[in-house]
């Protein structure tokens, strides 16, 4: 017997406040009874626990079984999750044109991270073949919901001409948007532009402001330019100690070409 919506409403309600106050066995038993009486997002959610091992249950065929039942009834959230069971093969085989079914579900109804995820799976071909039209179209859905990952790259098709009609000036405003709003890809694909003369006019002072910003945010390709125009002094003053510092930075990510200018200067100093 179902409960009145009233009450389905504050069962809800207090299973969320259980969840946050981290008693998930009050959470799973209040949401079991709304799962099964057809309520998408306690069917959700009892996924996600159960798929997490909270609430004392684990099992990921009974986790599936919860979302495939609330993305059946088309809850964009479900359907999200779903993709991402499929994409990683966490629980069932790995398979990306069931995610990208799924996330293309999610994404139609708005989910910004179905629409990035969808966006990869055509740039990549893990689907079963590259469209960058495709992937193009919904990372521009994506990047217009404010995503950074997905404004730097839809920068990139634009830039390559990838799925778009080549365009530097659009790839530059996409990569300026994110950039300033601190995705490091994007700034350093700014600092490529700007040394490269990629879509502007060659600008040092430019490239090595926005390597910096990437290369603050720990960026290791970025350090290692950073690197090199501190001791080259391109777009800055020639500072070899300072190079040396982000070299070393470059270096301790596994940058092998930053270590290689380190060993290489050492040799030279010891001589």
């Amino acid at each position: 017997m179902s409960h009145p919506p009233a009450t389905l409403a504050e069962d809800y309600d207090d299973a969320m406040e259980a969840i946050r106050r981290g008693d998930h066995h009050a959470a799973y038993d209040l949401l079991v009874p709304m799962a099964r009486n057809g309520d998408v997002r306690a069917q959700n959610n009892l996924g996600v626990m159960i798929q997490n091992g909270y609430g004392g249950k684990k099992g990921m065929e009974e986790a599936i079984e919860w979302f495939h039942m609330a993305a059946q009834s088309n809850y964009p959230v479900a359907q999200y999750n779903l993709g991402m069971i499929y994409a990683k093969g966490e629980g069932t085989a790995q398979n990306y044109v069931m995610a990208a079914s799924w996330f293309e579900k999610a994404a139609r109804q708005g989910v910004v991270l179905a629409q990035f995820k969808l966006a990869r799976l055509w740039a990549d071909g893990r689907n079963g073949r590259v469209d960058y039209e495709e992937a193009a179209k919904w990372y521009r859905k994506a990047a217009d919901q404010e995503m950074l990952p997905a404004m730097t790259a839809l920068g990139r098709l634009h830039m390559e001409g990838k799925g778009v009609a080549p365009d530097p000036a659009e790839a530059l405003k996409w990569w300026k948007k994110a950039g300033a709003q601190g995705d490091i890809m994007a700034q350093y694909q700014l600092g490529l532009a700007y040394s490269r003369g990629r879509g502007v006019k060659v600008d040092l002072g430019e490239s090595y402001k926005w390597h910096m910003a990437a290369a603050t945010q720990g960026y290791h390709n970025a350090q290692l330019t950073v690197g090199d125009m501190l001791s080259e002094g391109r777009g800055v003053s020639q500072d070899l100690n300072m190079a040396k510092r982000w070299w070393r930075r470059a270096a301790n990510q596994g940058n092998m070409d930053a270590q290689q200018r380190l060993d290489k200067l050492e040799q030279e100093e010891s001589r």
